[in-house]
């Protein structure tokens, strides 16, 4: 199940990025009907920053265990995936342009967009 948010980066210094992620859950348990009463809202973003010494962190609570590092194009097509941090913030900091990051945990996605 893919979601696209439009969250724009918020900050970013030479070796950190402050980014506004949206939390989603990461798949839908078969067992949930649809119902024609109301709508959930969209989820509120979470501030996530990115450092290249430190790694990453969020400032409303304690970053999961996450399972996937991606980064997309404006597309939406994948541009790398990690299954380690490290390479992921190696990689990210290396391009330049505009890009959506989707970092993965067993329960829920978190994914926002970043201007390097």
């Amino acid at each position: 199940m893919a979601f696209m948010f439009a969250c724009a980066m918020q900050a970013a210094t030479g070796t950190t990025y402050t980014v506004a992620m949206k939390k989603v859950v990461a798949e839908v348990p078969d067992d949930i009907e649809e119902s024609d009463y109301g709508h959930r809202s969209a989820p509120v973003p979470t501030e996530c920053v990115i450092d290249a010494t430190s790694g990453i962190t969020f400032t409303d609570a304690d970053a999961p265990e996450f399972v996937s590092y991606d980064i997309l194009d404006t597309t939406g097509m994948t541009v790398a995936s990690f299954a380690d941090e490290e390479s992921f913030i190696s990689t990210l900091f290396s391009l330049s342009g505009e890009y959506q990051l989707r970092l993965v945990s067993d329960d829920y996605i978190y994914q926002g967009w970043v201007m390097l």
